[in-house]
């Protein structure tokens, strides 16, 4: 997950229990955390546009 994208590990876990951004996360009943790769893809667009609108009214 931190190498799609393009981060530590500390970051993946860091925003996998934050409140904002978070990474949508399937947390299993052993405490195990899983990734959609479509959750994934959607956070990264949803942030690409974010960063995009900034830069415009920055």
């Amino acid at each position: 997950m931190a190498r799609r994208l393009n981060v530590s590990t500390d970051w993946v876990w860091d925003h996998s229990s934050r409140k904002k951004p978070l990474l949508p996360v399937i947390r299993m009943g052993d405490g195990a955390l899983r990734y959609r790769a479509s959750g994934i893809e959607l956070f990264i667009t949803e942030h690409e546009q974010i960063g995009k609108l900034r830069r415009r009214t920055g």
